[in-house]
């Protein structure tokens, strides 16, 4: 059941890795060995390389380096969670074909609502390339678990992703 390689994805602001890391906690309070893989720490440790920022292209090649480390950390029978915004399209269609045990959480929830989240500064600092703002979000169509982001708490979707999960 929770033997998977968890990509929790969605805007930034919609509370990817709140739910993320919580979901750490819960499973690894179960006796489960996890990872947490954010998205901006990754970036910020320098663990995926920068190439040209954060253009598409950029993304694609970030998304592809990233596949190899998580199949890496699923193969020593641990579970990986990845809290990324998952995008382009391509990039989650390439996981879905290479990553072991790949399974897609959409977090959804309008932009606007992740404007006002915004608590990693992102959309009020205006830069470039922002997915939502002049990147267009390429809306997943076929994500394994989808929530409605936008009036829930993290412990709710949580709860939300186990009872999926355990069908």
């Amino acid at each position: 059941m929770f033997n998977k390689s968890f990509f929790i994805i969605g805007y930034s602001g919609v509370g990817k890795t709140t739910v993320a890391k919580i979901m750490v906690d819960y499973l690894s309070s179960n006796g489960y060995k996890t990872l947490l893989f954010d998205g901006n720490k990754m970036s910020e440790y320098s663990i995926l390389d920068k190439y040209n920022g954060y253009d598409i292209c950029s993304r694609l090649k970030r998304a592809k380096q990233l596949t190899n480390i998580v199949n890496w950390v699923n193969n020593q029978n641990v579970i990986p969670i990845v809290a990324v915004i998952g995008q382009p399209k391509e990039a989650r269609s390439y996981w879905r074909k290479n990553v072991d045990e790949y399974c897609e959480i959409y977090l959804k929830a309008p932009i606007e609502t992740c404007i006002k989240r915004d608590n990693k500064a992102i959309y009020k600092n205006k830069s470039e390339n922002i997915v939502g703002v002049d990147i267009q979000f390429d809306e997943p169509t076929c994500s394994d678990i989808i929530l409605d982001a936008k009036n829930k708490t993290p412990d709710e979707l949580l709860r939300d992703i186990l009872r999926v999960l355990r069908r």
